[in-house]
């Protein structure tokens, strides 16, 4: 009986390639997840700033139609309308979880008794997204005129 001796298995040459391949899915893999996580950040911000635009209508309606005093810019957001414990945990969770600079920016009228208010976020994927007293909800900016988005 004559025997056989086959070798069984890999090269290294074989594995390599198969290592490489595998990393290259891997990386692909990866960019596209980063990118559905900065997504999915920036939808949390506005959902959450469109939110808020419903708790400011009830402040404005329990204030007697005002939104408070709202002193031109502010970045820290805490006057009129935004000093609303409701709001300021919004704005607080906005801030802590999904803005890669804390970058926010509140504006009113500048009067003691506000007819208007925005409030615009620097999105992660770089959009500067604005809400305001006029029911406007889109990419914007508060910081160039106090109280409205442009």
């Amino acid at each position: 009986m004559k025997k056989f001796n086959f070798k069984s298995g890999f090269t290294l040459i074989e594995l390599l390639v198969v290592v490489a391949i595998i990393g290259i899915l891997a990386s692909v893999v990866l960019a596209s997840l980063n990118t559905a996580r900065t997504k999915g950040a920036d939808a949390a911000v506005k959902a959450t700033m469109k939110s808020l635009t419903s708790q400011a209508a009830l402040y404005y309606d329990d204030k007697g139609g005002n939104y408070g005093n709202i002193s031109g810019l502010n970045s820290d957001c805490s006057t009129g309308v935004f000093s609303d414990p409701n709001i300021l945990q919004m704005i607080g969770n906005i801030r802590n979880n999904h803005l890669p600079n804390g970058d926010l920016f509140c504006t009113g009228d500048g009067t003691t008794l506000s007819q208007t208010y925005a409030i615009s976020a620097v999105l992660k994927g770089g959009d500067s997204w604005c809400v305001d007293s006029t029911g406007f909800s889109g990419i914007g900016n508060a910081e160039t005129s106090p109280g409205i988005c442009q």
